[in-house]
């Protein structure tokens, strides 16, 4: 069951990115920090009541923000960066994402064994990235809105984003 939890938080992570591709980086930023926060709260309400069905499909609203947050961010960097800082950049991103996700599990881990449980670990740990993704959505709702008001002051400009 844990394997196919992963997969379904991964595969939905992977045809989140190929399904909003076209979208603009920040509003994939944003929507992924929504469904992250409501997979993750989702995940938490099935583990309590026992619903494996609600479960899944809260791991697979949580893989598809991850995905779209994600993608999001790597676009939000790369077209800053000069071509030949690229994939150095890329690098940096890659590795502080994966210490996002490891160091936490490892955190996690050690707090299952060494006095937390699982139950409540596991609660401790999705308030913890729910509220991560809150603050992810205010900031990204609030450049949002900064970039609305730049567009609605320049002549001819429009609110898309």
């Amino acid at each position: 069951m844990g394997g196919l939890t992963l997969s379904v938080l991964a595969g939905s992570g992977a045809l989140t990115v190929l399904l909003l591709q076209r979208w603009p980086a920040l509003r994939m930023m944003n929507a992924g920090a929504a469904a992250l926060l409501a997979g993750v709260g989702l995940t938490l309400v099935a583990a309590a009541h026992g619903a494996a069905p609600l479960f899944f499909a809260g791991a697979a609203l949580a893989g598809a923000g991850f995905g779209a947050g994600f993608q999001g961010a790597i676009r939000t960097v790369l077209p800053r960066t000069a071509p030949a800082d690229r994939a150095g950049v890329l690098s940096v991103l890659y590795v502080i994402s994966y210490l996002a996700m490891g160091v936490p599990a490892v955190l996690g881990g050690l707090r299952v064994v060494h006095g937390g449980g699982l139950v409540k670990t596991s609660r401790e740990y999705g308030a913890a990235v729910m509220a991560l993704a809150a603050l992810a959505l205010a900031g990204g709702l609030a450049r949002l809105r900064r970039t609305r008001a730049v567009r609605h002051a320049t002549v001819g400009g429009d609110a898309r984003d």
